[in-house]
């Protein structure tokens, strides 16, 4: 019986079913070649990584098990948090890297004050300009596909995959709701953090990957290993980890972790609670790039 039809779970490890997305179109990139080919050595997977509010690190401790277990992004899809991951290991760079960037400085030096704070309390412009010094200008110029959740001018839900703007669109992912200001995105206009309606991404993201697949012949979508954070607000939207019109996929698997529990002004122990997150979701990774070996040997 094939690993997605049943059978056993490990840890919090959910399967489910799917087919696959066009590559989005790539530039020169912005990313280190040499990184990319290593994380595209094994089996493929899409990657998904939840909001969380400034849980970059436990993040890439999800992205440490991932590479660990040789496995490779065909695709990766993020909101606030994980948005702000997902964009720089979209470029090509290593988790350590990652996590360099992301533990450079506290996120408080990376905002400012507001002069109309019943739009927002803090304006993102500083974190705008910092990711546009280090993501390239559009999505298609990332070294693996990439899509964040934002809420749109008129409150309603999209995922961002292509085009210009890449860096107001992941700042645009994380601007929660009265903490922050929208954040301009070319020809949409102000967006603010998708996690309010939907804090995974999962669903729409399926979504796209069956009606690109259908569009494109019909192969499969590749399984998804889902990284989901602890909700920090009541307020925040849905965690759903369930994709289609049936409600469920047999080839998803779901990882969990605490909030981080931080603040603006200090990031605590990112070493510690990256390794945390990295023996946490190793498990699952490893479960699943097993069991992705097998089919490969069957089919072969």
């Amino acid at each position: 019986m094939p690993w997605w039809a049943g059978g056993q779970n490990k840890g919090q490890i959910k399967p489910d079913r799917g087919h696959r997305m066009r590559l989005l179109r790539r530039g020169p990139g912005a990313g280190r070649g040499a990184a990319v080919a290593r994380a595209r050595a094994g089996p493929e997977v899409d990657v998904v990584l939840s909001s969380g509010f400034l849980s970059f690190a436990s993040h890439c401790g999800f992205l440490d098990a991932v590479e660990g277990a040789g496995l490779a992004a065909a695709g990766v899809c993020g909101t606030s948090a994980g948005a702000l991951t997902g964009a720089l290991w979209a470029t090509g760079r290593s988790v350590d890297e990652c996590a360099a960037e992301l533990d450079r400085v506290a996120p408080a030096q990376l905002v400012e004050i507001h002069g109309r704070p019943w739009e927002g309390l803090l304006s993102l412009r500083p974190t705008v300009k910092r990711l546009r010094e280090v993501l390239p200008e559009r999505f298609e110029d990332l070294e693996r596909p990439f899509a964040c959740g934002v809420l749109g001018p008129d409150g309603r839900y999209a995922l961002l995959r292509e085009g210009p703007g890449l860096a107001e669109a992941v700042a645009a992912s994380a601007s929660i709701p009265f903490l922050f200001t929208p954040t301009d995105f070319p020809g949409l206009g102000p967006c603010r953090d998708g996690g309010k309606a939907d804090r995974v991404g999962l669903v729409p993201w399926r979504d796209l990957r069956r009606r690109e697949a259908g569009a494109g012949g019909g192969e499969a979508v590749r399984p998804a290993l889902v990284h989901v954070i602890q909700r920090s607000s009541p307020f925040s939207g849905d965690d759903a980890v369930f994709a289609g019109a049936s409600g469920r996929e047999p080839r998803i698997a779901v990882v969990r972790s605490p909030k981080a529990g931080v603040s603006l002004l200090d990031l605590g122990d990112f070493a510690g609670q990256r390794a945390a997150a990295r023996v946490r979701a190793g498990p699952a990774a490893r479960w699943v790039a097993e069991r992705l070996a097998e089919t490969s040997g069957k089919s072969s």
